[in-house]
């Protein structure tokens, strides 16, 4: 949830969260029963995510390769410190990857950053 919740405010620049713009994390990718849940990990996107991936998973996003974008998922798990991990990371490319193509099919995350 913390992993999740934090890239997609991060890469849809959502600075000051409210459940409204959290709702598609509940409705869609169904982290949680209710946004307000997911207020925590929202606020604490800046502090977990640098520019420097953000940039990159956008990049790759402008190609709307999945292979690329799987690719991308692998080298940002694999590079994703510690606290932020959780199950296998096969898991979290899957997980990661699900949150990206959703964000993609909605056009919720600029590209041309």
């Amino acid at each position: 949830m913390l992993f999740l919740t934090t890239l997609y405010t991060r890469l849809n620049d959502i600075q000051n969260p409210t459940p409204d713009q959290l709702t598609p994390l509940v409705d869609d990718l169904q982290l949680a029963s209710k946004p307000q849940s997911l207020m925590f990990p929202a606020n604490i996107n800046l502090s977990l995510w640098d520019e420097s991936t953000i940039t990159e998973i956008k990049s790759g996003l402008q190609s709307r390769d999945e292979s690329v974008i799987k690719n991308i998922c692998i080298a940002i798990v694999n590079r994703t410190p510690e606290r932020l991990q959780f199950g296998r990371k096969d898991d979290m490319v899957a997980d990661m990857f699900s949150l990206l193509q959703h964000n993609v099919a909605n056009k919720t995350i600029v590209t041309d950053h």
